[in-house]
């Protein structure tokens, strides 16, 4: 994910990404609350009985309970391996500080930045899933102080997403089912590889949840508000999850997206 304004990121992500996912395609070819007062509540384990499955193949978390996360649990809030039937996983995610001095160029940093999405960030993690008739799927989290700074951050990671990740011309927002204690944004363009792009950002508790969609010319995969409906749904019921302290088992559903050519 390629970030501009307020943290320092390479300018060179999408270069690189289309270099990735040419290889993945390849390779794949050949054979992934806060409490009303503000003050933010720590993780433990909830109580009561497993909740039932719910749509698009996700487990029902129940209502909202936001509570920081800390850095050891951030991987969680991140659909992993199997939770996308079809897919592959691009490589391991891993959780970075956010208020640490970037190693490199191609790090992110909210480090001595308080104003835009920098705003009491914590941590950042991404996980790419990536399918031979469909292209590439990014779920990025960024976890923060409290429900309060997650939902303030949220209109400057949707502009500066948008503007990152999108041609300008063509953009057409998109209206999701809204689901209580959550802020969701959509929008559906094309992506810097000239190719059909989505972009949704959620609001959900301690964190922002990112979602893009990409690939390379037929590679990429043009998706149906209700497609997108079951990815952010399996994305947020994973950060309600992680937020109550238990471990995140939302899945998608084996049929919730369709493809031009058989699953592999």
């Amino acid at each position: 994910m390629k970030f501009t304004g307020n943290a320092r990121f390479t300018t060179v992500r999408t270069v690189t990404t289309a270099a990735a996912l040419a290889a993945a395609l390849l390779l794949t070819g050949c054979s992934s609350s806060d409490s009303d007062d503000g003050k933010s509540k720590s993780s433990g384990k909830s109580e009561g009985s497993k909740p039932e499955s719910g749509p698009s193949g996700t487990t029902d978390p129940g209502p909202l309970v936001a509570a920081r996360i800390d850095a050891a649990r951030v991987v969680s809030v991140l659909p992993g391996d199997g939770d996308l039937p079809g897919w592959r996983i691009s490589a391991a995610p891993s959780p970075y500080d956010l208020q640490q001095e970037p190693r490199s160029r191609t790090e992110p940093s909210c480090r001595g930045k308080a104003t835009g999405w920098c705003k009491g960030a914590l941590h950042t993690s991404t996980a790419q899933f990536n399918h031979p008739d469909a292209g590439t799927v990014e779920f990025t989290v960024h976890t923060y102080e409290t429900a309060q700074a997650a939902t303030a951050a949220h209109p400057a990671l949707l502009t500066d997403q948008t503007q990152a990740e999108l041609l300008p011309d063509g953009q057409q927002k998109i209206a999701l089912p809204p689901r209580e204690g959550e802020k969701t944004d959509a929008v559906r363009g094309t992506g810097k590889l000239r190719s059909p792009s989505v972009l949704s950002v959620n609001a959900v508790g301690t964190t922002v949840l990112t979602i893009r969609t990409f690939g390379l010319g037929t590679a990429a995969k043009t998706y149906t508000d209700t497609e997108l409906a079951a990815l952010t749904t399996l994305f947020s019921d994973r950060s309600r999850q992680t937020q109550k302290g238990t471990t995140p088992t939302a899945r998608l559903q084996d049929d919730a997206l369709s493809y031009t050519g058989p699953k592999s």
